[in-house]
């Protein structure tokens, strides 16, 4: 009866990790640019990559990475309305170096931890379960993961960030790793700054436990492959945060922010309601599903504590638990740094928060997988609780993905409808005005509001529009 109960567990954790996929799939397949996406893409009109670089560090940012990768994609096509095939082919990418990087990491530590080589499968299904995990807990979610201008730089510095450490973690390195090494690093160092001062603590703080470990075989160059990728990792990270944080851009977007910021509500300026307006965000419903799927790594605790030493395992799970808590205080305090010093203790977005909502992923998996080793896995409560907490998951997934499916593919369809419909309009001879009627609701993607100027400006400018674009009443 128990392998029965195995079988069919492991069959419900699988169809759970492939509902998600299915969920990411679906909204990075009708995603579409929206918002300052549509700005950003105007400005790359009659632009090279250097030239748009140069434009964003001088006026705007210094996150000249974040910038590059944001133009590679949008100037891919030819044609505004076939952008979206690249942004998918951008999400697809995205995926694929977070599974790589994060399977890499699992097999590394599962073997550490508990001297057990899991199967491919397995790891890449934990993976995935850990994306669902941090997907549903990012604080701004829409934003990070679905919003194109954010994501190059709030999820990508995660996603690279992975990478350089997946890379630093094998054993047997070969060059084009640490070509892959530094170019990880060189993208956090350039991107959002929050990322790369918590980077610079988490440097530090290695280089302070090995230095009080006294671990002269770390220092030794010439024979530590792990020593070579850290150094090649933090001269790349430094040279790459030098030239954003030199960047003039920097200056002028504080102060527009300071200058938003500014403006009284109720007698109470922005700044002073912004720490309330960050604790609204621990309210929302999708936060059980990302705890949902960090649950699941009891299961892989339970699996994992049959097959090894479990009190050493255990000894182990412990630092690792404490070092996670530290990474996440690191997270907390940095960003509340960044936001007391640099912005002048002004309302920072919720999408700031993104490392955070990383590092409390990182610490909820860690920690069911911790008491998935003291749970006695043949015990009813535990046969029982994988069954139950598997088909909840997938249940939660497939009601999600079927809601999602028929919010976004309508909102993409009319989406494309309009963008064709101007174009139509265009040929049609003079046209001083077009009326057109709103999108739909998007879900899960940040929508375009056509009856805002800030976007039809530009969506003008992009298609090269003669007249001017109302919202039907």
């Amino acid at each position: 009866m128990k392998k029965y109960i195995n079988i069919i567990s492991s069959w419900l954790v699988a169809l759970s990790a492939a509902s998600f996929l299915l969920l990411y799939f679906v909204l990075g397949f009708f995603n579409r640019p929206a918002s300052d996406d549509i700005i950003f893409i105007s400005i790359i009109k009659g632009k090279n990559i250097v030239e748009y670089i140069k434009w964003f560090y001088e006026t705007w940012s210094g996150r000249w990475t974040g910038n590059a990768y944001f133009f590679a994609v949008m100037s891919a096509s030819n044609a505004f309305q076939t952008i979206h095939y690249f942004m998918f082919i951008y999400y697809i990418i995205t995926l694929i170096l977070f599974i790589y990087s994060i399977s890499t990491i699992i097999k590394i530590g599962a073997y550490k931890l508990f001297l057990v080589q899991l199967e491919v499968k397995k790891v890449i299904i934990y993976s995935v379960l850990f994306l669902g995990s941090f997907y549903f807990l990012t604080f701004q979610y829409i934003e990070v993961w679905w919003w194109m201008c954010a994501s190059v730089d709030t999820l990508q510095g995660i996603v690279f960030l992975l990478l350089g450490t997946a890379l630093l973690l094998k054993e047997n390195k070969k060059f084009i790793h640490y070509i892959f090494i530094s170019f990880a690093f060189i993208y956090v160092g350039g991107g959002f700054e929050i990322y790369s001062i918590i980077t610079i603590a988490i440097f530090i703080f290695i280089l302070i436990y090995y230095l009080f470990q006294r671990d002269r075989a770390f220092f030794s160059f010439s024979n530590n492959s792990l020593l070579k990728g850290l150094s090649i990792a933090i001269l790349s990270f430094i040279l790459s945060f030098s030239v954003s944080i030199i960047s003039p851009g920097n200056k002028a977007r504080r102060n527009s922010v300071l200058d938003e910021n500014k403006i009284e509500s109720n007698g109470l300026s922005i700044s002073n309601v912004g720490p309330l307006l960050n604790a609204a965000v621990f309210t929302q419903k999708k936060f059980i599903a990302g705890i949902g799927f960090a649950a699941l790594w009891m299961l892989l605790g339970m699996q994992l504590s049959n097959k090894s030493n479990v009190v050493l395992a255990k000894s182990k799970m412990k630092y690792l638990l404490r070092l996670s808590a530290l990474v996440m205080l690191f997270s907390i305090l940095i960003t509340l740094a960044f936001q007391y010093f640099i912005l002048d203790n002004s309302f920072i977005p919720s999408r700031g928060w993104t490392f955070t909502s990383f590092a409390i992923a990182v610490f909820l998996c860690l920690l069911f997988l911790f008491i998935g080793c003291y749970a006695n896995s043949y015990s009813y409560i535990s046969q029982s609780i994988k069954i139950i907490l598997p088909s909840m998951m997938f249940i939660i997934l497939v009601f999600t993905v079927y809601k999602q499916f028929n919010y976004v593919s309508k909102y993409a369809c009319e989406y494309d409808k309009l963008i064709a419909e101007l174009l139509e309009k265009q040929k049609g001879g003079n046209v001083e005005t077009i009326y057109v009627n709103n999108l739909p609701d998007s879900g899960m993607l940040l929508s375009i509001d056509i009856s805002d100027s800030t976007n039809t400006i530009p969506i003008k400018e992009i298609l090269d529009l003669k007249y001017d674009i109302v919202v039907k009443k």
